[in-house]
């Protein structure tokens, strides 16, 4: 992730079937303090990512998803990176394959 951050030749839209996208990988990882920076990054007028930010995993998980799966593992900062995601533009509605939305692991987990 570290790698990804530094080269600015790697792309935020990388994006495989089983993983997802970088910032995928680095919620699953309960990497928050990289995922804050890669939401950073998204914002900067010069890029398109919040096009990417309901891709889906494998499971069909988004990456909002994935926030609120761990939201109790850093709660400051999966709240910063949940409304991060939200102003920009993330689905909470969007179900994923056991048909559990964002919101609904909100409930469950947060």
């Amino acid at each position: 992730m570290r790698l990804l951050l530094k080269n600015p030749n790697l792309s935020l839209e990388q994006y495989s079937m089983k993983h997802g996208t970088p910032l995928h990988v680095s919620l699953y990882n309960k990497d928050f303090k990289n995922s804050l920076k890669i939401i950073q990054i998204m914002k900067e007028p010069s890029l398109k990512e919040n096009q990417y930010l309901n891709r889906v995993d494998e499971e069909d998980n988004t990456i909002l998803h994935i926030v609120m799966r761990h939201f109790n593992s850093d709660i400051d900062k999966s709240r910063r990176i949940a409304l991060g995601l939200l102003h920009q533009g993330a689905n909470l509605s969007k179900r994923s394959k056991v048909n559990c939305t964002p919101l609904l692991l909100a409930f469950a987990y947060g």
